[in-house]
């Protein structure tokens, strides 16, 4: 089923033809070989085919396979509370960690460790990733010395 076809008229396929033939393909021979581009015009004759609005290209609607899924059927009684005990047992673990979360954070604070939290934060976000890695490595939006751009990647490093 994997193969390369031709269209007569224009020696190329239309989109619509070269999507069906490689959907599912599994010959690692037949996908890392170059096809030709696909014919706008052969495109236009294949039924079902509709013009994309404000575009020359055409399109036919293909049949989405997960929305065709059967459903399962409803679990039984014991199924349901099953999934209700599972549901409980999640909602306590996640309610535990933020009480927990929430008491021990009342107990400790200081603003003084506010503060270096804040710092610890946006230092590295800001001269990390904002400046570092995305405008100077990966726009190369400005020059710098060699050292403050492996100061600027390192505290990229550390802002996770």
């Amino acid at each position: 089923m994997c193969k390369v076809i031709e269209n007569a008229n224009k020696g190329t396929p239309s989109y619509h033809q070269q999507f069906q033939n490689l959907k599912g393909c599994k010959d690692y021979d037949v996908l890392k070989t170059a096809h030709p581009k696909p014919s706008r015009e052969a495109q236009q004759k294949v039924t079902g085919a509709h013009r994309v609005l404000f575009s020359d290209v055409y399109a036919k609607q293909e049949q989405r396979p997960l929305l065709s899924i059967e459903t399962k059927e409803i679990p039984s009684h014991g199924g349901k509370i099953k999934n209700a005990v599972t549901c409980f047992m999640r909602f306590l673990a996640i309610t535990s960690m933020h009480s927990l979360a929430l008491w021990w954070g009342l107990r400790t604070f200081s603003w003084q460790n506010a503060a270096i939290a804040w710092v610890i934060y946006t230092v590295p976000g800001i001269f990390g990733i904002t400046l570092c890695y995305h405008r100077m490595l990966t726009h190369r939006s400005f020059k710098c010395y060699k050292w403050f751009e492996y100061l600027c990647a390192w505290l990229g490093l550390n802002s996770g």
